[in-house]
């Protein structure tokens, strides 16, 4: 699914946006306070890849939060997606009635509904309480006007008699319980399979045909409503995520272990934490166990099997995710070759980088501002991508302060 493009209601100084066109780059340009950073923040949350969702106290307007907030369920952020060949093919094996569909418009609001439309009028049948109720009435009222070969009047009533409580008893459940649509389903299917174990003779079937196929009409109907509940799961797992930078922090070269893990648990998502933690998320480190290998030893302690295990498996756990971060920058900073070097010292864990011009080994705060910032901002972009790029969207607000990024990272 590609953006073509998206909307921003209701979120801080931004009562709408209007549907604003999108390409692969796009560029917003604005005088400070015009409201740039409240649009991509707001469009960010669609999907956001740091998982942070609306606060209406804190983003609803202000000035219109005491009398309106309340009054419903007010939506913010949409995108309309336009669907690759693949996608197209895939949804119609789905859900036959959204053939030739194009596009899926998404909105999210700020109970953090997704509200999914798939650009068509789909014409899908009414299977509201009301309806339902009036076709078991229609039903059960043509149960009850049967009339039957002579001589089989008394095994009639007892049939009918039989059939019409069961309807009776399917309308009271579903006037009490508001059941959800696989609930409804389970309700037909049951008054369907009942219905036909009471028929056992060819005269019972001949007229009680007709009833079981009003039965059968609504549980089709039914299970057209969740083949579109399906296809809605399937756009809603299809959608890009959205990655906003609005403060590009970088990572510290010497990071404190025990008070990090704090940190992490704590307020995992202020910007620094952020960026930090994708660090050993990316290289694939628990934090946790990573800070309990590099706790001080008591220098009294002698030194075991399990201890030297643990020094090993700190020092190891160190290179390979330093590898693992050399090979990969290597494929996005075409101005040097970098190399990385992650080490424990004590309860410290320190960042060195070194190039091809100059071996010797500096600090990773003793680097170009612009080469921090890019590492820091690669961190996050591959860990919050999941590393799957052309399916995510990127928003850099204020890109100029990281001007190594541009131009070299793709929108979507």
């Amino acid at each position: 699914m590609k953006l073509k493009e998206f909307r921003v209601q209701n979120y801080k100084k931004v009562r709408d946006t209007g549907w604003v066109s999108v390409k692969d780059l796009t560029v917003f340009v604005g005088k400070n306070e015009a409201g740039k950073s409240a649009v991509f923040r707001g469009l960010s949350k669609l999907n956001p890849s740091d998982g942070e969702k609306y606060d209406g106290l804190k983003e609803f307007p202000r000035k219109l939060y005491t009398d309106e907030f309340k009054q419903q369920d007010w939506p913010v952020a949409s995108g309309k997606f336009l669907l690759e060949e693949a996608e197209k093919t895939e949804l119609e094996a789905m859900c036959s009635f959204l053939k030739d569909v194009r596009e899926v418009t998404c909105t999210r609001h700020y109970s953090w509904n997704l509200e999914i439309e798939f650009g068509k009028d789909l014409n899908l049948p009414d299977i509201s309480k009301n309806y339902l109720l009036g076709e078991l009435d229609k039903i059960k009222k043509s149960v009850e006007g049967l009339t039957g070969p002579e001589g089989k009047g008394d095994d009639l009533k007892k049939l009918k008699d039989k059939i019409v409580a069961h309807l009776e008893q399917k309308k009271d459940q579903i006037q009490k319980s508001n059941p959800n649509l696989e609930q409804l389903k389970q309700i037909f299917d049951v008054a369907i399979s009942t219905v036909r174990s009471n028929t056992t003779e060819v005269w019972q079937k001949e007229l009680i045909d007709s009833s079981i196929r009003g039965l059968e009409k609504i549980l089709t109907e039914i299970e057209q409503h969740q083949t579109l509940d399906k296809a809605k799961k399937w756009a809603e797992d299809k959608l890009p995520q959205f990655i906003y930078f609005g403060k590009y922090d970088v990572i510290d070269s010497a990071v404190y272990l025990p008070t990090f893990v704090t940190e992490v648990a704590t307020s995992q998502k202020k910007p620094r934490v952020r960026t930090t933690y994708c660090l050993f998320r990316h290289v694939g480190l628990d934090i946790a166990k990573f800070a309990g290998l590099a706790q001080q030893k008591n220098p009294n302690q002698k030194e075991t099997e399990e201890l030297r295990r643990q020094v090993d498996e700190r020092a190891i756990l160190a290179s390979s995710a330093s590898n693992a971060m050399t090979n990969k920058f290597a494929d996005w900073y075409e101005q040097r070759q970098h190399k990385f070097r992650y080490q424990v010292d004590g309860d410290y864990f320190r960042i060195w980088v070194s190039d091809d011009l100059d071996p010797s080994e500096i600090e990773l705060d003793q680097r170009s501002l612009g080469m921090q910032y890019f590492f820091s901002f690669f961190t996050v972009f591959l860990v919050e991508a999941k590393e799957e790029h052309r399916e995510s969207i990127l928003l850099l607000d204020e890109p100029a302060l990281c001007a190594n990024m541009t131009g070299t990272l793709p929108l979507c």
